[in-house]
């Protein structure tokens, strides 16, 4: 198994901030999000966001490789680079008033995608490289998503 933090001794208190701050940025992210209004740019904001998703995955990737780690180091800096911070853009997009434009719906729109697309492949790596369940990654997904 790759340690992918060496060392690193986390105390309670530290995991229940990060924990809490979680759940604040995902709710802050509900709060503002209407999914109703993403429709009409389905065809857009997919493209936009393999587009923007994919060129920072593959540039991680290479700076990992240059640097000379190992293929799961340099996969997971690709997803590092693949999230987007939708805590700043949102207000950033708020002061500047263009939360209500369509470039605004693109960009939340695309900035939501990229950060699920980010999470369900930082799943996917670790649960190839530490398993935690015996049913087969094609059918684990699946299962969790009839589950919730």
């Amino acid at each position: 198994m790759v340690h992918l933090v060496s060392n690193y001794s986390r105390s309670t208190t530290v995991l229940f901030i990060g924990e809490t701050g979680l759940v604040l940025l995902l709710f802050m992210a509900g709060l503002e999000t209407k999914l109703s209004s993403f429709k009409s740019l389905q065809g857009k904001m997919l493209f936009l966001s393999f587009i923007n998703g994919f060129i920072p995955f593959l540039v991680g990737v290479s700076i990992a490789s240059f640097f000379g780690y190992d293929t799961i180091t340099s996969f997971l800096t690709g997803i590092i680079f693949v999230s987007s911070s939708i805590a700043i853009v949102i207000p950033t997009l708020e002061s500047t008033g263009l939360i209500k434009t369509p470039l605004g719906k693109n960009v939340v729109a695309t900035s939501i995608v990229q950060d699920i697309a980010s999470l369900i492949l930082l799943s996917m790596l670790l649960q190839t490289e530490n398993r935690l369940s015996n049913i087969p990654l094609a059918l684990f997904y699946p299962i969790v998503i009839i589950r919730s």
